[in-house]
């Protein structure tokens, strides 16, 4: 398919009017959304249509467990997470956002929450589950791991760039401990969380791309700016410091090998997978808008940084 001359005139005054920050942003964009692409393909065929990828999915859950007690504390919290808290979540982000005189990532918090929560609620009715004998119903992508780290990812790019850092590890410690809880609570196989953070790596990516579009209708921004590779190894090193955190807290709190001490090795690599794949997920989608933050900064029309 080729563009026609007029398209591909509009096309590159859009790539000069963002800069070298804004289609770096972009390519961050578009690989978010082939990444998620790429591996809801893999996941879903193997996990929810073969039988041993059901068998692998299944092992996976009954790796670990916790201590009763511990269960019903985590699930008290869990319990929580409700439409009316995805509404009130997603109302603060939009807030600090908007706080910020910073439209473009209101409408990215608004993107990615509400369309991943949908598209997650969707595929659980249309993607068909082969049955096999283990669990005829499917519950991919999961709803919980949908809410909870689609809410801690907005936030995470709403607040000011100097406050990410930090942050980053907090989201990374959180969501990763969320995602475990939920396995190993049987709430979700393995497959269900993994799916959710390719869901939102989809719309985190598309979010991106408006979020430019938005910056690309304002006066000078145009302006250069980079984000060096240290600041995102930073990112990188941050981020698996706090799933690796929430590892060390679920052993803390008596997480054990479930009956064969093979399971030792299965849950590590169980709960391994979801922690780097939201780390990932954080570290692209930040990373992201702070190239995003660098075609906006000076704008005197696109918004101001406020905090920063």
């Amino acid at each position: 398919m080729q563009l026609s001359r007029c398209e591909r005139v509009v096309f590159s005054g859009f790539l000069e009017r963002i800069g070298g920050a804004g289609r770096r942003a972009c390519l961050f964009g578009a690989g978010l959304v082939v990444a998620a692409v790429v591996l809801l393909c893999v996941v879903i065929p193997f996990f929810v249509w073969t039988r041993l990828g059901q068998r692998v999915d299944e092992r996976s859950r009954w790796s670990a467990l916790l201590p009763p007690e511990v269960n019903e504390r985590f699930d008290a919290v869990l319990t929580l997470v409700s439409v009316p808290a995805v509404a009130v979540g997603l109302l603060v982000v939009v807030g600090i956002a908007l706080l910020r005189r910073r439209w473009d990532l209101a409408v990215f918090a608004v993107v990615l929450v509400g369309l991943a929560n949908v598209t997650t609620q969707v595929g659980k009715v249309v993607i068909p589950r082969r049955d096999v004998g283990i669990g005829a119903e499917n519950t991919l992508p999961s709803g919980h791991m949908t809410v909870i780290t689609g809410l801690a990812l907005a936030l995470l790019v709403v607040v000011p760039r100097l406050v990410r850092v930090p942050l980053m590890m907090l989201s990374a410690f959180a969501c990763t401990l969320a995602g475990a809880v939920i396995v190993v609570m049987r709430w979700h196989r393995p497959s269900d969380v993994v799916a959710a953070v390719g869901v939102l790596a989809l719309w985190s990516g598309v979010a991106v791309l408006v979020a430019v579009w938005l910056r690309s209708r304002g006066r000078d921004v145009g302006l250069e700016g980079s984000v060096s590779v240290r600041g995102v190894v930073a990112y990188g090193v941050v981020a698996l410091a706090g799933s690796v955190a929430a590892g060390v807290v679920l052993i803390a709190l008596g997480l054990v090998a479930h009956e064969e001490p093979s399971n030792v090795v299965v849950a590590a690599v169980t709960f391994g997978a979801i922690g780097v794949a939201t780390c990932v997920l954080m570290v692209l989608s930040v990373v992201a808008v702070d190239e995003l933050d660098c075609v906006s900064a000076g704008s005197s029309t696109a918004g101001g940084e406020l905090g920063d």
